[in-house]
């Protein structure tokens, strides 16, 4: 998240200065000139994202979008879990990650199956990986009923 560059331009210069003002001009492209404030030098149709305000701004003519046009934009943001401890008792991640690890778990036994060990035990890894396989699908399709959007909820 930067705002290195001044502007956008890049002015006749040696080879060092040149690279170094291509790459912060990139860097500030690439995120969205994010900062606490706007770009000293704005330009027309131009994004930023205020870092302390969580805004996103968008430098337009809105007069431009006529009845019946949208501009969408989806963005997500980065849960540090170092912060925020409580991502790692969520109860679904908990069950997928259990049941991604018995599938896992599964895979490898499939190798060994049929395989005695001693007192009589047989491997039977076929059955675990096919359980871990149908908890996945069951938890997969609770996540698109109880928390996906409906196909239309954007539509106008």
């Amino acid at each position: 998240m930067t705002q290195n560059a001044a502007d956008v331009e890049i002015a006749n210069q040696g080879f060092a200065a040149f690279r170094q003002d291509l790459n912060d001009v990139l860097e500030d492209i690439t995120t969205l000139h994010s900062g606490t404030a706007a770009p000293s030098t704005t330009y027309a149709n131009q994004w930023w994202y205020e870092t302390d305000t969580d805004k996103l701004y968008i430098r337009m003519k809105w007069s431009t979008l006529n009845v019946g046009e949208y501009l969408l934009v989806e963005a997500y943001s980065v849960v540090d879990p170092e912060t925020y401890t409580d991502v790692y008792n969520d109860y679904f991640l908990k069950k997928y990650t259990t049941a991604l690890l018995k599938m896992q778990w599964g895979m490898n036994l499939l190798k060994f199956e049929g395989m005695q060990m001693p007192g009589g035990v047989t491997f039977n890894g076929r059955q675990l990986f096919d359980d871990a396989r149908e908890e996945i699908t069951k938890l997969e399709e609770e996540v698109r009923l109880n928390w996906e959007q409906p196909v239309d909820f954007y539509t106008g």
